[in-house]
């Protein structure tokens, strides 16, 4: 969703109308993701969060499921078939090559920048994960 990225909540307004893909990417981690755990102040968020009677504080997270869509558009890609990506050897009427023109999610920035920039982002958010995951618990191994 477009507007889970931006910080207003609505993506006709400032700044959400300008944002790159990268951007909403690491305002999903900072407002929705990482808030009300042990690594939220290094994503600019509260360790604590309160809601209602609810009051919670370095709560551990496992993992981040991350949609195949949300990635393609992370990485400046909007709307993008597979097709447009690969292309298509064997499509009727002949190849079809790749082609990235409809879909590039913004025009005026479509260089290899956004990519580099939703990567890192994602490694930083992993490598958070792996200090915030609970803590794993090895079973002895089964009698026979």
């Amino acid at each position: 969703m477009e507007s889970e990225g931006c910080p207003t909540g609505d993506p006709k307004d400032p700044p959400c109308n300008t944002l790159t893909p990268d951007q909403a990417l690491e305002y999903v981690l900072e407002d929705s993701y990482f808030v009300g755990t042990a690594v939220a102040p290094d994503f600019d968020a509260s360790i604590s969060v309160v809601q209602n009677n609810f009051h919670y504080i370095e709560a551990p997270l496992n993992f981040l499921q991350v949609y195949d869509e949300d990635l393609l558009y992370s990485e400046g890609l909007g709307n993008c078939k597979m097709r447009y990506i690969t292309g298509s050897p064997a499509a009727k009427g002949g190849p079809l090559v790749p082609d990235l023109a409809s879909c590039i999610a913004l025009p005026n920035e479509t260089g290899y920048d956004i990519t580099l920039r939703s990567q890192a982002e994602l490694d930083v958010a992993g490598m958070a994960l792996n200090l915030i995951a609970e803590p794993y618990e090895q079973y002895p191994p089964p009698p026979y």
